[in-house]
């Protein structure tokens, strides 16, 4: 049993040829029924849901929403030595895969009254995501000092907000961190990782 109804008809109130016309029609064009799926069966299910909603349009919302192909962390690294090693894993409790993009956001320091600024240097880093320095080197990042000797600097890199230089996925724990000059502070960092869930 089907549950569909088929309109009733008397042979005496059509002809025959009107039969003949009736049968030529769509299959279900005549059909009552309480069964949505009825309704809706001339309508392709690949491409759109029960509701007419596209599926595409459904994917790239949740994409955007729940799914990005991005995903990004911020981790605060206190530097008061000239060289400092954090473990992303042990020390900030995030992710080590997938990492294809480092920004800094944010840096305090205390000025040493002579120099404009320090060199940050992160070894494990990929050429792609440094500078050059004068000297060659692949520098993470410079940062601007004040003179004096007592305040703390706080700068943000608001030049870089804009720009994304991301490096093929690379998994990454421990982090060498040389400054140039033997200052205390600490700076943000952004880290950008590729969506494993995709």
């Amino acid at each position: 049993m089907d549950n569909t109804i088929i309109p009733y008809t008397t042979q005496s109130n059509s002809s025959e040829s009107e039969l003949d016309d009736s049968s030529s029609d769509d299959e279900h064009s005549h059909l009552l029924s309480n069964n949505i799926g009825v309704h809706y069966n001339n309508f392709s299910q690949e491409n759109n849901f029960l509701n007419m909603e596209n599926t595409e349009t459904y994917k790239k919302h949740r994409n955007k929403l729940f799914t990005p192909e991005i995903e990004k962390k911020i981790i605060t690294i206190n530097l008061e030595s000239q060289e400092t090693t954090k473990s992303l894993e042990t020390d900030f409790n995030i992710s080590t895969k997938n990492i294809i993009g480092f920004k800094i956001l944010k840096s305090v320091f205390l000025g040493d009254g002579t120099n404009k600024f320090i060199d940050l240097i992160i070894t494990e880093l990929p050429e792609k995501a440094c500078d050059k320095n004068e000297s060659g080197q692949n520098i993470f990042a410079r940062i601007p000092l004040r003179n004096s000797l007592t305040d703390f600097y706080t700068h943000q890199f608001l030049e870089l907000s804009l720009i994304d230089r991301y490096f093929y996925p690379v998994n990454l724990n421990i982090l060498n961190f040389n400054l140039s000059l033997n200052l205390n502070g600490w700076i943000s960092i952004e880290i950008t990782y590729l969506n494993e869930l995709l």
